[in-house]
């Protein structure tokens, strides 16, 4: 089944109404020049159970989302990057993340992925859970849910609003589960059934496979901009999602300077003929987005 939200992302909800890493004040063809040119190593993956105390957090600037019967207060992303820079000694963020915002660079090959910044996609995937229509291809409540590529952390949020039974964050960078996600959680839910990961996937799926991490819902946004790391995502997916589990995946029709696109990861999928791929979101305005369903081959 298929429905189309004809809406656009207000500034106040998210930022970037743009494809990701493609505003004028990154050079992403150097970004992607790098990225190809380059042998990075890939950030290991740690489960983080070390976070910033009340007084560092009290420090940060909130403000308030509404997503139907749902609000959130979370962090104000367009303030976060001026009080890192004011208070860089007090929150002690990493080099990475201060050397991305001092070059105006949503994307640092290797160690920053922008999960500082709030994206439409993210948007969207919050707007299609909290609607009537998502009923139809799942229930948040009572399960077990991942979010991959969390930034704030909105549809993890969203799902522990709506009575999950777990919800898992995972982002690439340490410092936004520590200055944004973790904050925002805590912000939100009087009682936090939650794990926090960071690095990147192929570490996360480590993880998973030894500690039998699985999950009834999987959600992720603004996260298929990069063919390369196609497999990586593929096989957490097909790692950690239990035998009847749904994933939801919110992205642009194409992320331009950067290769990635939505019918290339489709693609990708089904010629793994581990998941079946169904769009089950179109929205038209602004930059064309979808949110897309998979569901393993053995459950449909």
């Amino acid at each position: 089944m298929s429905f189309m939200f004809n809406f656009n992302a207000h500034d106040d909800e998210g930022e970037h109404t743009n494809n990701k890493f493609n505003n004028a004040s990154v050079d992403v063809s150097k970004d992607t020049k790098e990225t190809k040119d380059q042998k990075l190593i890939s950030l290991p993956a740690v489960e983080v159970t070390d976070f910033y105390n009340s007084s560092v957090i009290s420090k940060l600037p909130f403000k308030t989302l509404t997503f139907g019967e749902h609000f959130f207060q979370i962090v104000n992303t367009k303030c976060i990057e001026k009080e890192l820079l004011n208070q860089e000694d007090a929150i002690q963020s990493s080099k990475t993340v201060l050397d991305a915002i001092n070059a105006h660079s949503d994307l640092v090959p290797g160690t920053y992925e922008g999960g500082l910044k709030i994206w439409e996609c993210g948007i969207d995937l919050v707007k299609y859970l909290s609607s009537s229509e998502s009923r139809h291809i799942l229930e948040v409540k009572g399960k077990v849910v991942l979010e991959l590529g969390c930034g704030a952390g909105l549809p993890g949020l969203y799902s522990l609003k709506a009575g999950a039974k777990r919800v898992d964050f995972q982002d690439y960078n340490i410092d936004v589960l520590k200055l944004l996600t973790q904050p925002n959680v805590v912000r939100n839910s009087t009682e936090q059934h939650c794990r926090y990961f960071a690095g990147d996937w192929s570490g996360l799926n480590k993880i998973a496979t030894e500690h039998k991490l699985r999950y009834d819902v999987i959600l992720t946004a603004e996260t298929i901009y990069n063919p390369e790391n196609y497999s990586k995502l593929h096989d957490i997916f097909s790692t950690s999602l239990t035998d009847d589990g749904v994933i939801l995946v919110a992205a642009k029709t194409y992320y331009f300077g950067v290769g990635g696109s939505l019918d290339t990861f489709v693609n990708y999928v089904r010629s793994c003929n581990v998941f079946t791929v169904d769009t089950i979101v179109t929205i038209q305005e602004g930059v064309p987005r979808q949110i897309i369903s998979l569901k393993r081959v053995c459950a449909s």
